[in-house]
């Protein structure tokens, strides 16, 4: 964990796990968003975004708006990693731990061993969180359509824990792609799972820019799905 790192988890105001699970969890971050986002100093986003990596329950979603510059990329890339840092213990070795509170010394070296790797296989299955600008989703989306991998790709946006579009209504308009990213929305929307997403547009400017029906029915449920921080 570097100086920024420690900057970027003290803004959190959360518990962690062990050492080996924040630096897994660190490790799958920096590999799935840009660097940018990496090096990027809490103090210096706006009040507003602080006070939102601050008090975000990483249980639900958040809609971040405003102009070009503001910030609010570089804030969804920030709650990503609190939404990993966050995500609870699964597996056999806190199983074990759970059942066998008095287990001697070896026994829980064992269990935490397997906490660890557990985790590891977890970060190293199905993506777990996902960041993507709108754009290279639907260029994902008309890649996959030609290559017979649509299903497989669209899928994991889907069932991701955690899912940050970038700078939605960027994208060029097409109809593979403008259904795509209603279908994500919509069945996270049905089961309600969260999502985060920026735009710098207005909600009725963004439902013309995303066009036909999809438009509205798409915004309406972007909104309900997500809190946006006030000034």
């Amino acid at each position: 964990m570097n100086t920024t790192e420690q900057k970027i988890i003290e803004s959190f105001n959360i518990a962690l796990p062990n050492p080996e699970i924040v630096e897994l969890r660190l490790a799958y971050w920096r590999g799935h968003v840009p660097k940018f986002i990496q090096d990027t100093d809490p103090a210096l986003l706006t009040a507003k975004y602080q006070r939102l990596l601050a008090n975000w329950n990483p249980s639900t979603g958040a809609g971040l708006v405003g102009p070009t510059g503001c910030g609010k990329t570089r804030s969804m890339g920030l709650l990503m990693v609190k939404h990993l840092l966050s995500q609870p213990l699964t597996g056999e070795g806190i199983r074990y731990l759970a059942q066998n509170p008095n287990a001697d010394a070896h026994s829980v070296r064992w269990a935490q061993e397997r906490i660890v790797g557990d985790e590891r296989h977890r970060l190293d299955g199905r993506p777990t969180a996902i960041f993507i600008s709108h754009s290279d989703f639907a260029s994902q989306a008309s890649t996959t359509a030609r290559s017979g991998d649509f299903e497989e790709w669209i899928s994991d946006f889907e069932d991701c824990e955690f899912l940050g579009l970038d700078d939605i209504g960027k994208a060029t308009r097409g109809d593979r792609a403008t259904g795509a990213l209603f279908r994500v929305v919509d069945h996270r929307y049905a089961n309600g799972m969260k999502i985060a997403f920026t735009t710098q547009f207005k909600s009725e400017d963004l439902a013309k820019l995303i066009g036909g029906d999809y438009g509205p029915a798409l915004v309406r449920r972007l909104k309900e799905m997500t809190q946006t921080p006030k000034e």
